[in-house]
């Protein structure tokens, strides 16, 4: 059972669950959702942007290959009103610039692969070789493929002019539509490609693959109720509380982007125009648990408010994160103004959009992130015959007794939270935990509702703890 938190709407005795509706979704990160795709292995492909925001991959593996068992397929796409051409690329953004590349240092005289397509009336399909030398292009190639080929047909180029002079390394991408000075390509574009080779050398780059065999698995996971940006967002056991947390990471330039990004999660759109959840409250604080690692000590990360009326802005807030080296707990008090009907919660693990270089790397981990107004509580399984496990006696004035006789699971960790969220014990059992009764004196705390929580190898289950004077 993963561990759900929710708005602590009403206290009551004995065991229960508790389901309403907080303003921030998924609060502790332990629910998430994943995709699953695949890339041409040693590639960067339209895939990466488009899978992880739960869209239908462009790039395929197929198995109607010229050589070999599998070939490559690109088809543009279409989301919404926008154009989405698919595409392969080893470079950093547009292969012309010459950023990025494979290893290569043979001068080849032209290029030749096999081919299908089928590219829409009024759109190209363009394959790229770029050769550099210490970062200095010695010959960049494009070549536009059009029309409809339905069996494999060969394409085969003599560079002109040559090659200047010997490379170091080859960029190499393919597209299924005209991307070029602005262009978008037009929707259902394919092309299909299968053994690549350059030719007039004595051998081939490495890492290039023409034959398209060798392919990798890239499963994003991501938090339920959250949009996030891959690559810069992970789950990480290396959690405050319960099994997950949520982990930003700024990143370099990519084939998808050529600037640095923050790693970002947000309860809206990418740009909180729309979307977030339901928030009435004029004056509130914003509470979370995180830590803290910049690449760069001017770097810091961020927590942004967008408050919104009937769809419309009305306010905003902007909090920074600093270092720190351990789970903090920190508070941004908050006045709008006025009342808002929704909100939408940013995190960026830096402190600007188009940070420097310097920036990438910046780590931040967060949990347990929540509105004062909606303290934390959780779902609630009751322990009592729940895999032989037993609290006793509840309620209590000092002392509780956990009986785990009869446990069909192996116990990890045991922890006990107050009710705004805050751990206040926490034991770790490296070798498990079975058959013994493990005591608990709560003597110094207030009288009031407490959870402890009993995380075992197979499951998470949590049961209220009542102190009385």
């Amino acid at each position: 059972m993963k561990k759900k938190l929710h708005f602590l709407f009403a206290l009551f005795l004995g065991s229960f669950n508790l389901i309403a509706q907080t303003s921030i979704p998924n609060p502790g990160f332990e629910d998430w959702n994943n995709y699953t795709w695949m890339d041409p292995t040693n590639y960067q492909t339209a895939n990466d942007q488009l899978v992880p925001m739960g869209l239908s991959a462009t790039v395929i593996r197929t198995s109607d290959a010229y050589h070999g068992n599998f070939a490559l397929q690109m088809t543009t796409g279409k989301v919404g009103t926008d154009t989405v051409p698919a595409y392969i690329t080893n470079s950093v953004n547009n292969p012309n610039q010459g950023v990025g590349g494979i290893p290569y240092s043979q001068k080849a005289t032209g290029i030749r692969f096999h081919y299908k397509c089928n590219v829409v009336s009024k759109d190209t399909a363009l394959i790229f070789a770029v050769f550099k030398n210490k970062g200095k292009i010695v010959g960049s190639y494009l070549y536009p493929i059009t029309g409809n080929v339905t069996t494999y047909t060969l394409f085969a180029k003599t560079f002109s002019p040559a090659l200047s002079g010997t490379p170091d390394s080859v960029i190499f991408a393919l597209t299924s539509s005209n991307i070029i000075n602005g262009g978008n390509g037009i929707p259902g574009s394919m092309l299909q490609v299968d053994s690549v080779s350059f030719t007039g050398v004595t051998s081939q780059p490495l890492l290039l693959d023409g034959d398209f065999e060798n392919w990798q698995t890239t499963t994003e996971y991501y938090p339920a109720g959250w949009t996030v940006q891959y690559p810069g967002a992970l789950q990480t056991t290396d959690a405050f509380a319960g099994k997950y947390a949520l982990e930003l990471i700024t990143q370099g330039p990519n084939s998808n982007n050529n600037q640095v990004q923050p790693g970002t999660a947000t309860t809206g759109s990418n740009n909180n125009n729309f979307g977030g959840y339901p928030f009435t409250n004029e004056t509130d604080t914003l509470e979370l648990n995180y830590k803290y690692a910049p690449a760069d000590s001017k770097d810091s990360a961020t927590v942004q408010l967008n408050f919104r009326k009937s769809g419309a802005f009305i306010g905003g807030s902007q909090f920074y994160l600093p270092a720190a080296t351990k789970y903090t707990l920190i508070k941004f008090g908050f006045n709008i103004g006025s009342v808002p009907d929704s909100v939408i919660v940013t995190l960026n693990s830096s402190k600007t959009y188009n940070p420097p270089l310097s920036f990438v790397g910046s780590d931040l981990k967060v949990d347990n992130i929540h509105f004062k107004s909606q303290p934390l509580t959780l779902g609630i399984e009751s322990l009592n015959g729940t895999d032989g496990i037993k609290l006793y006696p509840n309620p209590a004035k000092d002392l509780f007794y956990l009986d785990t006789h009869g446990i069909t699971g192996t116990i990890r960790n045991l922890a006990i939270y107050d009710m705004g969220g805050q751990l206040i014990e926490s034991r770790n059992y490296s070798s498990g935990l079975r058959n013994t009764v493990e005591s608990f004196d709560l003597k110094q705390y207030a009288a009031g509702l407490y959870l402890m929580r009993v995380n075992t190898d197979t499951a998470v289950y949590y049961q209220k703890l009542q102190k009385v004077n």
